[in-house]
């Protein structure tokens, strides 16, 4: 597996001399950022669960919908198949035209389907809920308007599966729509058999105590930042008020800190190309940052690897030549809490000893940095090769929200997200006060998620 992963957990419990602050290992953020994907109004349609696209989000105003299930599988083929740190190479899951020689390849997919099945059977209603939204009335960077490329319908043909025998070449094929409920093709997952106490005497479902238990498993089966900070606060050698800040000391809230970011996929015209985040180093000292490997604290792959075609030279990827010349852009997300407080525990990060806001947002702002790497290695590409690519840093807040019938915890809601510009306004392609981003400046009052 990569050692280039945006999946965090260096914080460890083998060295009782440079680890002596804390014995609780932390969750991975794979696993933070999949309980997130199912945190209640984290992600609200459709659109935002199941893709990148940014423009299909592009009139929203709430900043929690960067993360979705298309993020994760991407990020998942860097994981298994991306580069190394220190050598030149990459494996075939990280290569689109050859990543299904890979058997892992397989597995994958077949859990992304898993957490789509269980996100429908939460939200089946949703589903190409929301109108693809008109052109924006915006220009890009150079002045052109940008417009705003609709995806496919659920009726649209699946290239190039078929469904039945046909001679025809261009008849037959699945759609979205005929594979929207996977029990009628024979199969199902564990994790969605009803708990026995959502099921009355005579067996029927009751829906809502049937997805509260389903929130209970997948809280109880992907760690979150709320579960962490609980053995933290329980944990005696901790001075919660020091360490945490008055905000979080009655453990009903915590900050929560995300890294979100805008991207071209086509900016290197068809080949991937990972956004890594480091958080390290000396102050001030951005090279310093990606000395120590455990200062990677995360990433965004840009996972393309298909020509788009053009007039001038056809027989690539027409859809991938439609998105670039439309400007179709993508987001990802970044969860930073998680590395936050690990580096926090660990005296061998000379400059953190507190995730009280003040001291983290000076933190971030003299050691968060990134750098543009081509897929398998290779000189860092300049942030001018990606023009159109914003990274921003907001620290919003994280609460827990209850327990299921069977007094299990659900997963925790996240709101009230604020930009912090000190972090990125003075790094290439970092946000900057005044820039627009979500369709609207972003000193106007914003319509944020409040609990």
């Amino acid at each position: 597996m990569s050692d280039t992963t945006n999946w965090y957990n260096p914080y460890r419990d083998d060295d009782d001399v440079t680890q002596e602050k804390f014995k609780s290992k932390p969750p991975g953020t794979l696993a933070d950022s999949i309980n997130r994907l199912f945190s209640s109004e984290y992600n609200d349609t459709w659109g935002s669960f199941s893709s990148t696209k940014w423009w299909a989000e592009s009139a929203q105003t709430f900043t929690t919908g960067y993360l979705s299930l298309e993020y994760i599988h991407n990020n998942v083929h860097n994981v298994t198949g991306g580069g190394s740190l220190t050598k030149v190479g990459l494996g075939h899951m990280s290569d689109v035209p050859v990543a299904a020689f890979d058997p892992i390849f397989w597995l994958h997919h077949c859990n992304i389907d898993r957490l789509l099945s269980m996100w429908q059977a939460l939200n089946w209603n949703k589903w190409w809920d929301t109108e693809e939204p008109p052109a924006p009335d915006e220009k890009d960077k150079t002045g052109k308007p940008m417009t705003n490329l609709p995806d496919p319908t659920p009726l649209d043909p699946l290239l190039p599966f078929h469904n039945v025998e046909t001679d025809k070449h261009d008849e037959g094929f699945w759609t979205s729509k005929g594979v929207r409920d996977w029990t009628k093709l024979g199969y199902t997952y564990d994790i969605l058999t009803p708990a026995p106490i959502a099921l009355d005497e005579n067996g029927a479902l009751n829906e809502e105590v049937y997805k509260a238990e389903l929130l209970a498993k997948i809280n109880s089966t992907y760690t979150s930042t709320g579960e962490y900070y609980r053995k933290l606060y329980e944990d005696e050698k901790i001075p919660n008020e020091e360490f945490f800040g008055p905000h979080n000391t009655e453990l009903h809230t915590w900050n929560d800190y995300i890294i979100n970011v805008i991207y071209d996929r086509y900016a290197l015209n068809g080949s991937s190309y990972v956004i890594e985040f480091w958080l390290g180093g000396r102050d001030n000292d951005r090279e310093s940052t990606f000395h120590d490997p455990e200062n990677l604290i995360g990433s965004v792959y840009c996972l393309a690897g298909m020509t788009p075609s053009s007039t001038i030279k056809p027989g690539g990827c027409a859809n991938c030549g439609s998105q670039r010349d439309n400007k179709v852009l993508s987001r990802g997300q970044v969860a930073l809490t998680i590395p936050l407080i690990s580096q926090a525990l660990n005296k061998d990060f000379k400059h953190l000893d507190s995730v009280r806001g003040r001291h983290v947002i000076e933190y971030l702002k003299n050691h968060l940095h990134w750098r543009f790497v081509p897929i398998g290695g290779g000189p860092e590409r300049p942030a001018s090769d990606f023009p159109d690519t914003v990274i921003s840093v907001l620290r919003g807040t994280g609460k827990y929200v209850g327990k299921s019938e069977t007094n299990k915890d659900l997963p925790p809601k996240y709101a009230g997200y604020e930009f912090q510009y000190g972090p990125t306004e003075k790094k290439p392609a970092g946000l900057k006060s005044g820039d627009e981003v979500l369709g609207e400046h972003p000193k106007k009052k914003r319509a944020f998620r409040q609990f």
